[in-house]
Formats: C-alpha cells, sequence, structure tokens
C-alpha cells in the first residue's frame, strides 16, 4: 500500500516537472518573466515617488553631501545583506553557483515591491528550485537568513545599549542585565551554524567540509554586522543631512535603526515594512529630535531605502530582461 501510494507521488512529480520544464521553454514564459520584472521596477519607481511627493509638502533645507554619504552608505549595507546571502547558500547548497545567488537576492529585492505578502521570500525559494535545490530544502537559507539577520542585529543593539546610558522607551535596566542580554545574543550567534549543521538536512557535496560549512554561516554574520552598523551610520549621516546632530548621538542612531527595521521584518503581514519601520524609527527618534524633523527623517531614510536598492537592482533587472527578450 505505502510502495502504491509513493510510486503515484513519484508519477505525479515527475509529470510536473515534465509540465514545468515545457512552460519554461515556451514563449509565454518569457514574456510573464520580463512583465514581472518590469512591473517590480515600476513599482519600486511608484513607491520611490510616492515618498518624494509627500516630502516636497514640507519645506526642509538639507545637507545634500550629508544624504549623498547616506545614500551610500545605505548601498554598502544593501551589499553587504548581499553577499551574507550568497556566503549562506554556499554553504548549505554549493551547487548553486555564488553569482547565481547574488543575482536570486537582488531580483527577490525587487519582487518584494509586488502587490501581496512574502514576495521577496517566494522568489528566493523558486529561484533556489530552478537553480537545482530540491524542493524540500528551499526554504531552508531563506529562513536561515532571516532568522541571523535578526540575531545579529539584536545582539549589536543589545551591545551598544549596554556600553552606553541610552534607554529605548522609558525602559531602564541594570548594567549588568543588558550586557548579560548581550552575551547570551552573541553565544546565539555563535552557535546557530553549529546548531544548523546539527539538525538541517543539507545537502553537501563531498568538497564542502563541515568546518567549510561553518566558516560560511560565521562570514555571513560578519557581513551582517557590517550591513547593520552601516545602516546605522547611514541613518545618523541622513538626519545630518536634514539637522545638527552631535556625533554622541550614533549609537542611539544605530539602536533605532535595527529596531526599527526588525520590527518591519517581524510584522509579515505588512508589505515590506511600509508604515511600521518609520512608526518604530519617528517613535524613538523623538528622543533626540523634535516631533516635526522625526517624522521628515523617518520618511527621509525610506526614500534614501529605496534609492539603495533601486541603484543595486537596477543593473540585474536590466540584464535578466535583456536575456529573456534572446
Amino acid at each position: 500500500m505505502c510502495g502504491q501510494r509513493r510510486h503515484n507521488v513519484s508519477r505525479l512529480t515527475t509529470k510536473l516537472r515534465a509540465m514545468w520544464a515545457r512552460l519554461e521553454s515556451s514563449q509565454w514564459w518569457r514574456v510573464i518573466g520580463i512583465v514581472l520584472m518590469l512591473s517590480s521596477l515600476g513599482l519600486m519607481g511608484r513607491a520611490l515617488a510616492l515618498n518624494l511627493t509627500q516630502f516636497k509638502a514640507v519645506r526642509v533645507q538639507f545637507n545634500l553631501i550629508s544624504l549623498i554619504i547616506g545614500l551610500l552608505l545605505a548601498w554598502v549595507a544593501l551589499w553587504m545583506g548581499t553577499f551574507a546571502w550568497g556566503e549562506i547558500v554556499r554553504a548549505m547548497h554549493p551547487e548553486v553557483s555564488y553569482r547565481d545567488a547574488i543575482n536570486y537576492h537582488l531580483v527577490s529585492i525587487a519582487a518584494k515591491y509586488l502587490p501581496g505578502l512574502g514576495w521577496q521570500q517566494v522568489s528566493k525559494v523558486f529561484q533556489l528550485y530552478r537553480g537545482g535545490v530540491p524542493a524540500s530544502q528551499t526554504w531552508q537559507p531563506v529562513a536561515l537568513e532571516l532568522v541571523l539577520v535578526i540575531l545579529v542585529g539584536l545582539a549589536i543593539a543589545v551591545q551598544i545599549l549596554s556600553a552606553t546610558r541610552e534607554t529605548i522607551f522609558g525602559l531602564v535596566a541594570a548594567p549588568g542585565i543588558k550586557l548579560g542580554i548581550a552575551v547570551l545574543l552573541w553565544v546565539c550567534c555563535a552557535v546557530a551554524p553549529t546548531v544548523v549543521l546539527r539538525f538541517a538536512s543539507i545537502r553537501r557535496s563531498e568538497q564542502t567540509t563541515a568546518r567549510d560549512f561553518l566558516l560560511h554561516l560565521w562570514f555571513a554574520e560578519l557581513l551582517d554586522i557590517i550591513g547593520w552598523l552601516s545602516l546605522g551610520l547611514s541613518l545618523w549621516f541622513t538626519i545630518r543631512g536634514l539637522a545638527p546632530l552631535p556625533l554622541d548621538v550614533l549609537p542611539y542612531c544605530i539602536i533605532t535603526l535595527i529596531l526599527s527595521f526588525v520590527a518591519g521584518l517581524a510584522i509579515v503581514f505588512v508589505p515590506n515594512g511600509f508604515g511600521v519601520r518609520e512608526a518604530v524609527m519617528f517613535t524613538l527618534l523623538q528622543s533626540v529630535l523634535p516631533v516635526p524633523s522625526s517624522i521628515i527623517v523617518a520618511l527621509t531614510f525610506r526614500i534614501i531605502s529605496v534609492l539603495a536598492e533601486l541603484l543595486g537592482v537596477f543593473p540585474v533587472l536590466v540584464k535578466y530582461i535583456w536575456r529573456r527578450q534572446k
């Protein structure tokens, strides 16, 4: 009975793969791919235009050089996250080339602007499957990336809180407690790759040893650290572009950036964290800025973020569309 059931499932899987192969080779599939890529670019431009329209309604003097530096740092953070994703894929599925993994990530960034929820994750799962990863394992790198990003970000935020006198939402905790939480989070970051290696069902090639697997994931965490710090510095320069701000506020800016982005990632039913990220950032920035300035900064940083993503994604999507037309 069980053997017959497995045989039927195998036949159905074979038929579905054959149908999928015919679909991918058809001209209509190329047209659909081009339409989706163009739609993603258009929606990214629309998001940027809407934010710029709201920004124009507020009269404010700004320092263009500081804003450009903030944009460049956000662009650097984007690539740090992209390379971290590449290291995760290289560790878990070495049959996928590093270059393809990078392209998967950049295309998924554009996909998250499509109407609906979870398109960035769906895009990565779909592209990993097309790249030869078994369907039952495509979700693992996507889930691991999200866990590591959030875990590393919270570790940085709590570490800064333990080393400074900053408070969040008026909550006060003893330095020893904050330091203990920070140490615990860093231990979790260090141990997480070992846990994944132990329990995840990963198909690794003979050339990929356990040591290589761990080194790839630890390097991904290092890239995430650089990315979070770059984004925090980007927020500080963005604020500097709109109002004078001393350097000693930088640690608080990093904490604000991390908590607002983590909130946007955690609220999965809000596309791209729109509104959630700005609300948290606006609330936290009121400790160092007036309320009107906090609103302007949150809105401006959304524009900076969209521009950085557009700069990173645009060349890849153009190349993708060009290949589809051939």
